[in-house]
């Protein structure tokens, strides 16, 4: 995420129970060379769009997942998977994983299910971990991102024996290790990837089709090859394509936070893109596309902020700075629940803590929270779930007239 994951006071600290969301106005995009960007509409507060009711917690949650026999999995940064029964807001650690390195930007940060969970046992995680280079990498002191599997079983506990490695490479920085993982309906395992960090890219990785970083991967972990933890897709966009790697199945991005395909529709996946100085965005994703970066940084060039070549793939939404620093790339709303949402693609600031919609080439701004929203997950039933970094967990639900704004960080 950029700047990073933000520490918490001793002193902030989540209140239990059903908290509202109001309303505070209305954010919409023009997408056209003449003026883009975002401009605040001062329009009067309408109705509140949702609700938040906790359901449990965690500590420095990054991802989650809904199982189908209603526990929200859980990962925390610092290595610990846990599973939260849904229907009582108990927790229980399922594993701890092994060599975990943790802090700023690194640590657990991905985890999926397969497709046919628990039949088919496997998760798959994402994390930083320090191990030698390989001839050819410069890591900063060591540290590799590894994609790897392990057996998780519906009841008990998980056996950290049983991770095995699927992908390993080097991250010459710290920071933009994204970490997202998601498997869309092909089965396949899509893997966000983020540009090696620093900032603006110094080594360009971000254009560079030759390395995996700054990509958007899609990998087939279900079967794997006898060499490797996984095979490569006949279809991807770039096998046998000189100058790609054929694990890319989409370049061009900086820190990819959060990748969700659509329960209903056309199963799109979408992805946030944590922006550099300027803007953050939110994308569709399409199989050899090109998000622009490190020439781009939303619709503008980087770094003049000119626009950028027209071979791109744009973004559906953007916002600027200080609106927001660090998007959360959310889920398509499909909880019959929620009626006014149905169809509208929900992510929040992690910085400013503001919630926002896009539908029809707009984005609306939904709620102002205090809370930092590292997270989203939706389960089978549609219902939407966000994580706060500080450690709540909550379910969206309808609003409750009257009730007011709560400030989730009050002494």
């Amino acid at each position: 995420m950029a700047p990073s994951l933000l520490p918490q006071s001793p002193k902030e600290r989540i209140r239990a129970g059903v908290l509202a969301v109001a309303l505070v106005g209305t954010v919409v995009v023009a997408w056209t060379r003449v003026h883009p960007g975002l401009a605040i509409v001062p329009d009067a507060p309408v109705a509140m769009a949702f609700g938040l009711q906790k359901v449990g917690a965690a500590v420095q949650p990054t991802a989650m997942v809904v199982s189908p026999g209603g526990e929200l999995f859980v990962a925390q940064q610092g290595g610990d998977i846990v599973a939260i029964d849904l229907r009582t807001g108990v927790g229980r650690t399922v594993v701890t994983l092994p060599g975990v390195v943790s802090g700023g930007e690194t640590g657990l940060l991905g985890l999926a299910l397969a497709p046919d969970w628990p039949h088919d046992a496997r998760a798959f995680v994402n994390y930083t971990v320090h191990s030698p280079d390989l001839p050819g990498e410069k890591s900063a002191d060591g540290l590799h991102t590894l994609i790897a599997r392990l057996t998780l079983p519906a009841t008990g506990p998980a056996d950290p024996a049983s991770v095995a490695p699927v992908l390993t490479f080097a991250q010459p920085y710290a920071n933009h290790n994204s970490g997202a993982l998601a498997f869309g309906p092909d089965g396949m395992l899509y893997a966000g990837v983020g540009d090696g960090g620093s900032g603006g890219d110094p080594q360009g990785h971000g254009q560079n089709t030759a390395d995996l970083l700054g990509s958007i991967l899609r990998l087939d972990v279900l079967h794997p090859n006898a060499t490797a933890g996984y095979a490569i897709p006949a279809d991807n966009p770039y096998v046998a394509r000189p100058g790609f790697l054929p694990e890319i199945w989409a370049y061009g991005v900086r820190n990819p936070w959060g990748m969700h395909f659509d329960r209903g529709g056309e199963q799109r996946l979408y992805f946030a893109d944590v922006g550099q100085d300027r803007y953050e965005e939110v994308d569709v994703g399409v199989a050899g596309g090109n998000y622009g970066w490190n020439t781009l940084e939303g619709t503008h060039g980087y770094p003049t902020g000119e626009p950028g070549p027209g071979t791109t793939v744009p973004p559906l939404a953007e916002y600027p700075h200080p609106v927001g620093v660090a998007v959360t790339g959310g889920v398509v709303v499909r909880d019959p629940a929620l009626p006014t949402l149905v169809g509208t693609y929900l992510c929040a600031d992690f910085g400013t803590g503001l919630f926002f919609g896009v539908r029809d080439g707009a984005i609306t701004r939904l709620a102002t929270t205090t809370l930092h929203p590292s997270t989203f997950a939706d389960g089978p039933d549609g219902a939407v779930y966000v994580a706060d970094y500080a450690g709540a967990i909550y379910r969206l639900i309808a609003p409750v007239p009257g009730a007011p704004v709560p400030d989730t960080r009050a002494p």
